[in-house]
């Protein structure tokens, strides 16, 4: 019900609330935001047509609050932790960060090749390099070697097997592989390079190498002659070059004027060549200019056989056995000690770790015997909220190594919640019987959850949770409560269960068992309220306005009309608060930041003034 005044343009609007069509207790709301608490709904049998701007303004309000009231009062407990149990020893070690825990693939130049001597029974290292590369296996972390190219053909090998060595290609360049125990590695040549290359030039016996003197009495000029071509019988006669080339040195015989030439290296060996072949060195080559050699003029030519091929190294295949295998050298960087704050705790809820807003100090510190540490929970730094005891926790190691170490198994380590913080100090109630019957027999009843009763003709509402401790069987627990005038001491509190309400879902009654009776409460106290510093806010809900000359400054979509004190019982503003845009009005919404307690009642008088008869 609501009473309209009219005069001539202006509107005087009386809201009472003992005559509000519709009372609504927002903080029962699942999305309450503490803006406002009340919402009286008042309708219009004759709507407010508005073919203008009107301006609003607030002409009085008068409340018959009681400054002084005896009620019943259950401060909300945090229901913080406050101490607990050791963590879990089986599950607190960390580990140190392993690497080279593969085999990474990298090519290596220059690598030593072997050959075996079957009469030594030894390995000895040869002329050849090859260059090698280690590969990772696609299925596990060991890898293979590889060969490459080769760098320095060497020389006097055959298709027989060669070798390297594995310590060359895990030492020193490449530490994170290891030997697997097979200390050379097994290559079979594919070819040769310089199979038909000449590599040594032998005298030929009875040949006639000998370097004269033309000067009596005076010995041979030794030297050494450089880049010396070799020939080779054109067929008539006489000699043509065959593409050998030759160090060549000219020694003198001991004891006479005379010496011979010999050929101290081949420096270009030519193809197409075997053994047992021959070629001419043409003495001339090493007797032109050189005072006071000369030649027989029928021995101009020096025959030498090839004595030996260069047979180096071509392309080679790796073994790709157990000898080539190559594995990973494991390693691990130190374990660091350290001590982490704010380290938040874990509850295991329908099969997920679910972060709570506790959280305390870890302390990580090195085994003595090995390159592990362990973790261990020193001091809750936040108790967190909404806790019961006892009660199974848990931390993350993912929260212990973000900055150093690791884990390889066992994530979450658990612990214990002993005991919760002492918010008892002034609470008026106490469960009194009918504490159970919320499972039976290892089935849930009534879930875990919080619940709201409102007592009958009390205006007051007590919101009680099921908690299901880890060594007990499902209980309740008083929460907070609202209201709470007019009850005395030893006066108890029914749950009836068709009336219980699940806050979250809104779903009203429980499936507490029948045979464990109702859940009763019992007051044990009564304290005082007072309301002298109590504030009032109120605000308008579903009306249109000029939000232009609206300054909102809560942040909420609501335009407030009212903020006073409950001493000023008695207030007339004159000021507009709201410009009203043309509307039709069948319902009026007033909204109240403040609980209207039992027989309490607020008068709230509106004045709506033409604009053009406002001075603004």
């Amino acid at each position: 019900m609501i009473y309209i005044n009219r005069m001539n343009e202006n509107i005087i609007i009386h809201l009472d609330s003992s005559n509000a069509d519709s009372n609504e207790d927002l903080k029962s709301n699942t999305n309450y935001k503490g803006d406002y608490d009340q919402r009286l709904t008042y309708y219009l049998k004759n709507p407010i047509v508005l073919n203008t701007d009107y301006m609003l303004s607030v002409k009085s309000f008068v409340t018959n609050k009681r400054q002084n009231v005896s009620t019943i009062q259950y401060p909300a407990d945090t229901n913080a932790l406050a101490t607990f149990g050791a963590c879990n020893t089986t599950f607190n070690q960390l580990s140190s960060i392993p690497y080279n825990q593969e085999v990474i693939s990298e090519t290596i130049s220059n690598v030593t090749v072997y050959l075996f001597s079957s009469q030594a029974q030894a390995f000895y290292a040869t002329g050849a390099r090859i260059t090698v590369k280690t590969v990772k296996n696609s299925g596990d972390a060991n890898g293979l070697i590889e060969y490459i190219s080769t760098d320095a053909r060497g020389n006097d090998f055959d298709l027989n097997p060669c070798y390297i060595r594995k310590a060359d290609i895990t030492s020193p360049t490449t530490l994170y592989n290891s030997d697997n125990g097979q200390t050379y590695a097994i290559f079979s040549p594919i070819n040769l390079n310089g199979g038909s290359e000449i590599r040594i030039l032998s005298l030929q016996g009875g040949g006639n190498n000998t370097i004269l003197s033309y000067a009596t009495g005076v010995p041979i000029t030794e030297g050494t002659f450089y880049n010396i071509p070799m020939y080779s019988p054109d067929g008539s006669g006489w000699y043509d070059y065959n593409g050998v080339r030759v160090t060549a040195k000219v020694v003198s015989t001991t004891g006479t004027n005379y010496g011979t030439v010999i050929i101290q290296e081949v420096t270009i060996g030519g193809t197409g060549w075997s053994l047992n072949d021959t070629l001419y060195l043409d003495k001339f080559s090493v007797i032109d200019g050189v005072y006071p050699n000369t030649y027989s003029a029928s021995a101009r030519f020096a025959p030498f056989n090839v004595s030996t091929l260069v047979n180096g190294l071509g392309e080679l295949n790796p073994s790709n056995g157990i000898s080539n295998v190559i594995l990973p050298n494991s390693r691990e960087y130190p374990f660091v000690d350290e001590v982490l704050t704010d380290v938040p705790f874990y509850q295991f809820v329908n099969g997920a770790y679910i972060a709570t807003d506790a959280s305390g100090t870890v302390n990580i510190v090195k085994n003595a015997g090995n390159n592990q540490g362990t973790a261990t929970l020193t001091t809750i730094t936040d108790g967190g909220s909404g806790f019961y005891v006892p009660i199974e926790l848990f931390l993350d190691k993912e929260d212990l190594i973000k900055n150093n170490n690791t884990y390889f198994s066992n994530r979450y380590i658990d612990f214990e919640g002993l005991t919760l913080q002492d918010d008892s100090g002034d609470k008026d109630l106490s469960i009194l019987s009918g504490n159970y019957g919320f499972e039976i027999y290892g089935t849930i009843l009534v879930p875990v959850g919080v619940y709201y009763y409102d007592v009958p003709n009390k205006n007051t509402r007590v919101f009680i949770e099921i908690i299901n401790p880890s060594n007990a069987t499902p209980s309740a627990r008083i929460i907070s409560i609202s209201g709470g005038e007019g009850f005395a001491v030893g006066d108890t509190i029914e749950f009836l269960k068709a009336d219980v309400v699940r806050q979250d879902t809104g779903v009203k009654g429980w499936s507490k068992d029948n045979s464990s009776g109702n859940l009763i409460l019992e007051v044990i106290s009564i304290s005082q309220t007072i309301y002298n510093g109590i504030m009032y806010k109120f605000g308008l809900e579903n009306i249109k306005y000029d939000n232009m000359k609206y300054k909102n400054s809560d942040m909420d979509g609501n335009p407030v009309i009212l903020i006073t004190g409950v001493k000023q019982n008695n207030i007339n503003f004159n000021n507009p608060t709201l410009c009203l845009l043309p509307q039709v009005i069948s319902e009026i919404k007033l909204l109240v930041k403040q609980k209207i307690q039992v027989n309490e009642n607020i008068h709230v008088s509106l004045l709506l003034e033409k604009k053009n008869n406002v001075y603004v």
